[in-house]
């Protein structure tokens, strides 16, 4: 007879993620609909139950564990991904420093505008995620 033990667990998993979904994403459309300042009241809150349904339902999924999952390293520092991880950052911080001072120089220097802070965001992720891909592709 085949063991139904994990089936029922993440079964239960996904039972208890639906049931806080809707929960809150009802006390969410109760709550719009008493506190909304239009006439639309029914409209409004439909529309926030259904917009905010599936975050709801993600922030579940999120914050219960699946029993199913792998037991985490023990030390996690001393993995391969942490390595490429840091090895990544430490260069992305560099190229972020190095971008952020020719900006201040171009600025300084040319009278340039300043650049606003996303751009530098954007650049420093990017940096950090093509570095981490070559390093993942690189031998230790």
């Amino acid at each position: 007879m085949p063991d139904t033990t994990v089936v029922r667990t993440s079964c239960d998993r996904w039972t208890a993620i639906v049931i806080i979904g809707i929960v809150l994403s009802l006390a969410l459309g109760v709550m719009v609909f008493v506190t909304s300042p239009t006439d639309e009241r029914a409209l409004a809150a439909t529309v926030f139950v259904l917009l905010c349904g599936p975050l709801f339902f993600a922030g579940a999924w999120a914050l219960i564990p699946d029993p199913d999952a792998a037991d985490p390293v023990t030390h996690a520092e001393d993995t391969v991904e942490r390595a490429w991880a840091q090895r990544a950052g430490f260069g992305a911080f560099t190229n972020l420093v190095a971008v952020m001072g020719l900006a201040a120089l171009a600025q300084y220097a040319m009278g340039m505008r300043a650049l606003p802070v996303p751009v530098f965001l954007v650049l420093g992720l990017l940096s950090f995620g093509v570095r981490y891909l070559v390093a993942s592709r690189r031998p230790l």
